[in-house]
Order: structure tokens, then sequence, then C-alpha cells
């Protein structure tokens, strides 16, 4: 997921065609995913300031998105 965002941030500034240069809203980053997918969303929002929203569909936390539990900007279904 970091390395997509890394990825769509570079298209935003520049992007050789156009199609995506100032277009993108960064500072509005959203994730969600289903079992093992859910559980890397909640991770990856945990870790990544530049995800302000979280959704984990029907996935069991990992790593320390357990410890820290889920803030106002996470969701686990």
């Amino acid at each position: 997921m970091a390395f997509v965002l890394d990825r769509l941030e570079r298209l935003n500034t520049s992007d050789a065609s156009g199609k995506f240069t100032g277009r993108l809203d960064m500072t509005r980053v959203g994730v969600f995913g289903h079992s093992f997918g859910g559980a890397a969303a909640l991770q990856f929002c945990h870790e990544d300031s530049r995800c302000k929203a979280g959704i984990d569909v029907d996935g069991a936390p990992h790593g320390s998105a357990i410890q820290a539990g889920s803030t106002g900007r996470l969701c686990s279904f």
C-alpha cells in the first residue's frame, strides 16, 4: 500500500501525460480489505500517517495494531 501511495504521489506531482498531475487528493486516503487484506489495511493505517481511514472486514488484526487498538479513523468488522 505504501508503494502504491508513493507512486500516486509522484504521479500527482509530475505525470508526463498530464492525466494525474494535480488531480489526486492525497490528503484524504483511505484503505479497506477483507480477511487478510483487511488485517493489512488496519496495520497499514496504524503505521502510515497518510492513511486517514481504514476498514478491516472480517480480518484478524496482526502486528502492532493489536496492542494499539483501533482509533476513530479505523474500523474493524
